[in-house]
């Protein structure tokens, strides 16, 4: 009986093996055991002062990115292409693209509402200043701008290159070159898109409760739950990881398969470029910002690593290490 017993275990391992969540594997004497996940090689970028840093995610000293005009306390919004190349930041009043591989590569553009940077880096989305229309600024190899007649809104993201652009009309998600729906809803709000344009995501309110919803951009757009109570920041680079806010917790999410792991009483603003980690800031005492590093491992979440202290709110995983 022994004997025909472990034959049988031994069949039905394979089996057993692979119905266990990608966060646990099988040690060599058959215990499960927390997969462990190296922190990403990603560099972050925030803003200090009057300048951009950047510092190793697992740790290490700041050095200057670029130079900022004003304080850095202006910057609102940092964004990193999916590709590491290009930069776009963002604040009251202003848009500017930089050329992650050239020092002091700010460049304005003249924009109004959201923008967005392309996958590729070489691109920037946005209204026009006088916020009728929609322009697309090529920035590499030579500056160009394309207007596209269609009113801006807050929902305009760069979609799959190299020609999707992503908008909203009326109650549609559309590409706005060829007005091809993408989906049949939109969400109320938070829309994010993976940077291979093939899904997206957004918070849809149902009963008085913000409710995550991620959906292909096949225009049959069958929306699946993410999280409940909750609006969605960003996604990695490789498409498969997003950033979600749940009320005052930070989420770690895979967009395909609903795995997640949530850090207590932190503010979620990016994932890293293959979703191994989660940069999270909490407010503190000075009025500024700490930034903290969640490691996306094992089966449980351990206290986010700290960082670096004393900075604006704006911060951003940058993709590609220079």
């Amino acid at each position: 009986m022994r004997c025909r017993s472990t034959s049988l275990l031994a069949a039905l391992l394979p089996v057993l093996v692979a119905a266990l969540p990608l966060s646990v594997s099988l040690s060599a004497s058959g215990e499960a055991r927390a997969e462990e996940i190296e922190i990403t090689s990603d560099r972050i970028i925030f803003g200090r002062d009057n300048s951009l840093f950047s510092m190793p995610a697992a740790g290490g000293d700041p050095t200057v990115l670029l130079a900022l005009p004003w304080s850095a306390d202006k910057v609102t919004r940092l964004r990193a292409s999916a590709d590491g190349s290009g930069l776009l930041v963002a604040g009251e009043g202003f848009t500017a693209w930089a050329d992650l591989a050239v020092p002091d590569s700010l460049r304005f553009l003249p924009c109004s509402g959201l923008a967005d940077i392309s996958s590729d880096g070489n691109r920037v989305v946005c209204g026009t200043q006088d916020g009728r229309n929609i322009a697309v600024y090529t920035l590499r190899p030579s500056l160009a701008v394309r207007i596209i007649a269609h009113a801006p809104t807050e929902l305009m993201f760069f979609g799959s290159e190299p020609d999707a652009i992503v908008g909203v009309s009326g109650d549609t998600i559309v590409d706005l070159n060829t007005m091809k729906v993408l989906s049949s809803h939109r969400p109320d709000h938070s829309l994010v898109l993976t940077p291979d344009g093939q899904r997206a995501m957004g918070s849809y309110q149902e009963d008085g409760i913000d409710i995550v919803y991620g959906f292909r951009l096949d225009g049959k757009a069958v929306k699946r739950t993410l999280m409940h109570a909750a609006s969605s920041v960003a996604t990695s680079a490789d498409s498969g990881w997003a950033a979600i806010q749940q009320d005052a917790d930070a989420c770690a999410v895979r967009i395909v398969g609903g795995q997640y792991m949530c850090w207590r009483k932190v503010e979620a603003l990016d994932i890293s470029s293959a979703g191994h980690s989660l940069l999270v800031a909490s407010p503190n005492e000075g009025g500024d910002f700490d930034l903290l590093l969640g490691a996306v491992r094992g089966t449980s979440s351990v206290k986010p690593t700290p960082l670096v202290e004393h900075v604006g709110h704006a911060a951003v995983f940058w993709p590609v290490s220079p």
